[in-house]
């Protein structure tokens, strides 16, 4: 009977592993931005130390900023980061995850891409 057990366990093991696997492998495209639709789009505006966003179209994520550090796909793909955005930038965010409740609103961003 144990060894039936054990059995059953490495088995579920695997299963899992692959059904984590394959959900892994659909959650981003080749260029680092998850396979879905984005969260926001909206504008940037530079502050002396952050990126805000402005004129989201929802407005749930209006005055949210980004860390400077944070990679941003170009829309030819290229890679670069939050620093190198100037006002009026178009972005498409991708939230990961919950966000915490406050003004303005602070949440896991898993993906920013410059809209071109």
């Amino acid at each position: 009977m144990p060894s039936r057990l054990r059995q059953s366990r490495v088995v579920l093991a695997v299963l899992a592993s692959v059904v984590l696997g394959a959900s892994a492998a659909g959650c981003s495209s080749g260029s680092g931005l998850p396979e879905r639709d984005p969260d926001v789009t909206a504008t940037i505006a530079r502050t002396t130390d952050a990126a805000v966003l402005t004129d989201a179209d929802d407005p749930y994520y209006e005055g949210m900023s980004l860390a400077d550090d944070l990679p941003v796909v170009g829309g030819d793909g290229a890679a670069a980061t939050v620093a190198g955005l100037v006002d009026g930038d178009r972005v498409r965010v991708w939230i990961g995850g919950s966000c915490a409740e406050s003004w303005p609103v602070l949440c896991e961003i898993v993906g920013v891409e410059l809209v071109e």
